[in-house]
């Protein structure tokens, strides 16, 4: 099993959560991004 290390995890993919991801992305963070589809 491979483990990853994450600065954030965003719940939700909407335009929100998108929106925050990709700020948090642009600052040189680890994010990751999940959605239930």
């Amino acid at each position: 099993m491979t483990f990853e290390r994450y600065d954030a995890i965003v719940v939700g993919a909407g335009p929100g959560g998108a929106t925050a991801a990709t700020v948090m992305a642009r600052d040189n963070l680890r994010v990751l991004l999940i959605d239930k589809e």
